[in-house]
């Protein structure tokens, strides 16, 4: 499996503070499958998507499929890789159809802004991104998304929250030094991105600040 030397410019999934002479496991096809609890949180702040019918677009083993499916949602789940949940092989990047009015997912992150402006190019109602804090830096980013379609919503963890490199699910509700958000993208939106603080504890945050 590749290596890259955690810190320099090339290591995309290195840890946040990780030693720059730390070496990495790049994870297989940057699958980071997303703890569950990253929905409970959007359930109790009452941001939920609004579509019962969910485009999951890099499924992984189902964490966040699972986590709609058990609320109600209808969600059709895809996938590049075959990791035991839905078949794989559909590339979401070649996607010529909307299969749902709603794309959720936790993209892979070198894919990342790719995903976003294909999501919103595709016409989707809303479009959630499970991703690291950090994407909101960079020129590109700014360039080729925000600056033309910024999200509706940032909703940042109060509290930790975890990915689990190749799918380990023991490391779910584990500390973490990488910070998390949800970015939603409404179709329509314009104007200015709103700000707001959620947790996977439910009653702990009892109003959201712009």
């Amino acid at each position: 499996m590749k290596k890259e030397r955690a810190g320099n410019k090339t290591a995309s999934f290195a840890p946040m503070g990780a030693t720059g002479h730390a070496l990495l496991e790049r994870a297989a096809g940057d699958f980071y499958a997303t703890d569950p609890r990253a929905v409970d949180a959007l359930e109790y702040a009452g941001k939920l998507p609004k579509n019962k019918k969910i485009w999951e677009c890099a499924a992984g083993q189902g964490d966040l499929s699972e986590a709609l499916i058990r609320r109600g949602y209808e969600v059709i789940s895809t996938d590049l890789f075959d990791r035991g949940y839905c078949a794989g092989g559909t590339d979401f990047l070649q996607a010529k159809e909307l299969l749902a009015p709603c794309i959720f997912t936790n993209p892979p992150y070198i894919h990342g802004t790719d995903f976003c402006t294909h999501a919103i190019e595709l016409g989707a109602d809303e479009v959630y991104m499970f991703v690291k804090l950090q994407f909101l830096e960079g020129k590109r980013r700014h360039r080729e998304l925000y600056s033309k379609n910024p999200p509706a919503e940032i909703l940042q963890f109060v509290g930790q929250m975890s990915a689990a490199r190749n799918g380990d699910r023991s490391k779910f509700g584990k500390s973490a030094a990488i910070p998390f958000c949800w970015m939603i993208w409404r179709r329509g939106h314009r104007g200015k991105s709103q700000l707001s603080w959620i947790s996977a504890e439910k009653g702990l945050i009892t109003t959201n600040a712009a």
